[in-house]
């Protein structure tokens, strides 16, 4: 796709949700994770992490802890850092993303159960294992 053109509409929707709306709005969250998909897609880790990062403070407070969509966010926070190579804080956030989803899904949900064992066997130093898990596991773009 063509990045650069995303990136500058992204950021203009940004602007405008941000002139409208109060600053903590479940969409200028999510506006802020999408801009941190964004960057991830173009290896633009320390990037994405801060949009991620943005994200996650401003839906914490918008939404629920245990919402689907800071699952996705702890997800994604934990797939910047597993690209950074800093997989104890990969671990860390993905075992946030974890709990988040037992509380939303339960234990029985084959995405959740996939998370966990993926965690369990700590296959975050296998990349090739990553990217199947990660696979099963996907979750959907955040929707408040």
């Amino acid at each position: 796709g063509n990045y650069d053109e995303s990136f500058t509409l992204y950021n203009r929707a940004l602007s405008i949700w941000e002139a409208s709306l109060k600053r903590n709005h479940p969409q200028i969250g999510i506006l802020n994770n999408n801009l941190g998909g964004l960057m991830l897609h173009q290896n633009r880790l320390e990037e994405a992490k801060v949009y991620y990062m943005r994200s996650l403070e401003i839906l914490q407070i918008a939404l629920e802890d245990d919402s689907e969509t800071i699952a996705t966010i702890l997800n994604n926070l934990g797939m910047v850092s597993y690209s950074q190579g800093n997989y104890p804080e990969a671990k860390s956030y993905f075992n946030q993303c974890y709990d988040a989803k037992v509380r939303r899904q339960g234990l029985e949900c084959k995405p959740v159960r996939t998370l966990r064992n993926w965690i369990d066997t700590e296959a975050n130093m296998n990349p090739t294992r990553l990217s199947r898990v990660s696979s099963e596991a996907r979750f959907s773009t955040p929707r408040p």
